[in-house]
């Protein structure tokens, strides 16, 4: 026997998938192959337990148990950096924290921070306007 299949054949026998061959050594993969599946699952998508918080963002990690040893409820993360948790107990949202400018100007909304000038309605009944109003 050459070096690669007497280490083959090792690891076969501490797995139990020595002489026998057949289902008795496949019954003994399902469990650890559904698990590696759930693992990679969870690495590979979107909520894979990693959070990027950027300059000028807060992220806000939940607690989705109720369980005290996983932390509190909600917990406020105002530094950048790289945040961990556990994908299925705990959830992170990430928020703009940099200053929003709403100003009401012109004859026509632009987007949604730039809309048309305000008009009020007095107790006589009268109309009038502000040019220009920003509310930061």
């Amino acid at each position: 026997m050459s070096g690669a299949q007497t280490v083959l054949a090792k690891v076969k026998a501490l797995l139990g998938g020595g002489g026998g061959g057949g289902k008795a050594g496949l019954k003994g993969w399902i469990l650890p192959g559904i698990a590696m599946l759930v693992l990679l699952g969870f690495l590979f998508s979107d909520s894979g337990g990693f959070v990027e918080v950027e300059p000028g963002e807060v992220a806000v990690k939940y607690n989705n148990t109720g369980l005290g040893f996983l932390g509190a409820a909600a917990q406020v993360i105002k530094e950048q950096g790289v945040v961990t948790f556990l994908p299925v107990l705990q959830r992170v949202e990430k928020l703009d924290a940099r200053p929003q400018i709403f100003v009401m100007e012109g004859d026509s909304d632009v987007d949604h921070n730039h809309t048309r000038r305000l008009t009020v309605r007095a107790n006589d009944g009268s109309n009038f306007y502000f040019d220009r109003l920003e509310i930061h």
